[in-house]
């Protein structure tokens, strides 16, 4: 969303957000170059009522904006968030509002919930169904629907069979300025870390949930018995735990550090030699981008589980491996760690595939043609988050 704000700007357009107040951060850097920022409640229920929010949330939404768009009433509406469609058009039907999915509702609440024991899981399903009901209005209301990759548009459309959607293929970009190779930067994290050049750095970047996958590394790891790295995890969840003694377990407790979500992220990539993500689930996956953009050689889950794969080759700008089978894993980590120039050649494909990829002016162009046919150019534009 920020970047995208960022090249809004850079075009001269009027830019506000709309966003729930437990989801503000940073929001200096916007105000002081003109963005508006209307936060609302978050509109969240307690307990059992938590149940109906997806039913709940838009009629509650809908009054604020309502209120909103009596004092200013954008031209665009951009929205990340199937809820914000929905109240949106309900309050101006006429108001074009491009949906950005980053997936199905019904798979984000599984991997959400998936730890969850068999009663909650049960009682979800009234969630699930209700927010699929919403999903349902909010794509057919929307006029667009701009998908990062086609498996999440497939995965759409087989969900939601006898309706008509307007999809358009939208794959977010990476800021490759950001994120990029930096020696200066990773000889000074490094040093800050106590990290030796010839160590072998790995690096874990996501939610410590389940369908990241990360104790797949762990076991990997363990299997291999190498002692010349350093296993970097960086995120926070409800797996935090379990990792750590998982990793005391396989004997490599001493060798995996864990980090929480950071704002600095490029310098964490910068220093690494090698990114993992085992993922089992990962729609489109941004931390495989950043992490190529950075130069590294990276392992990931094939197209089935992550949706960037589908635009890798394997060998070529990564190395592929079944997120299923350890063996695969282990091969393939054993491999990269014992062979220096093809972590080389891989990261430089890796940063050049980046580097031929759309840029965020290519994607807004797309935005905005789609949107609004006539002339690409709106004034006024709401992204809701």
């Amino acid at each position: 969303m920020h970047a995208l704000i960022r090249e809004l700007l850079r075009r001269g357009n009027n830019v506000s957000v709309l966003v729930p107040q437990d989801g503000v951060d940073s929001l200096d850097q916007y105000k002081e170059r003109g963005v508006n920022f209307s936060i609302h409640p978050s509109f969240f229920s307690a307990g059992w009522k938590s149940l109906f929010d997806p039913y709940l949330y838009p009629q509650r939404l809908k009054k604020f904006i309502e209120f909103q768009y009596r004092q200013d009433r954008p031209d665009l509406v951009l929205s990340f968030n199937i809820f914000y469609v929905v109240a949106t058009k309900r309050v101006c039907p006429e108001l074009p509002v491009g949906y950005l999915t980053g997936g199905p509702i019904a798979d984000w609440y599984s991997w959400q919930y998936g730890h969850f024991n068999w009663v909650k899981r049960h009682l979800l399903r009234i969630k699930t169904y209700i927010a699929e009901c919403v999903e349902r209005e909010a794509l057919t209301m929307a006029d667009k629907v701009f998908a990062e990759v086609q498996s999440i548009q497939s995965r759409l459309e087989e969900l939601h069979r006898d309706i008509a959607v307007r999809y358009v293929l939208w794959p977010t970009p990476v800021d490759k300025d950001r994120f990029k190779p930096s020696p200066s930067t990773r000889m000074k994290v490094r040093k800050e870390m106590g990290i030796d050049e010839d160590q072998n750095l790995l690096l874990c970047v996501g939610r410590l949930h389940w369908n990241k996958n990360f104790s797949l590394t762990i076991k990997a790891l363990g299997a291999i018995g190498a002692r010349n790295f350093l296993l970097v995890i960086v995120g926070d969840g409800p797996d935090r735990q379990s990792l750590q003694d998982l990793a005391t377990a396989v004997g490599i407790g001493d060798r995996v550090v864990f980090l929480e979500s950071r704002g600095d992220m490029e310098r964490i990539y910068a220093a690494a030699d090698v990114f993992l993500h085992p993922a089992l689930v990962e729609p489109y996956g941004n931390v495989v981008q950043e992490a190529m953009s950075t130069g590294l050689a990276c392992i990931v889950s094939t197209g089935d589980y992550i949706g960037f794969s589908s635009f890798l080759t394997d060998e070529v700008h990564a190395l592929l491996a079944d997120p299923t089978i350890l063996r695969d894993w282990t091969e393939k980590l054993q491999r990269l760690l014992s062979d220096r120039s093809l972590q080389r050649r891989l990261g430089a494909s890796a940063r050049a595939l980046i580097e031929e990829r759309p840029d965020w002016s290519d994607l807004t162009n797309i935005l905005l043609r789609e949107l609004d046919p006539a002339d690409g150019v709106r004034r006024d534009c709401t992204v809701d988050n």
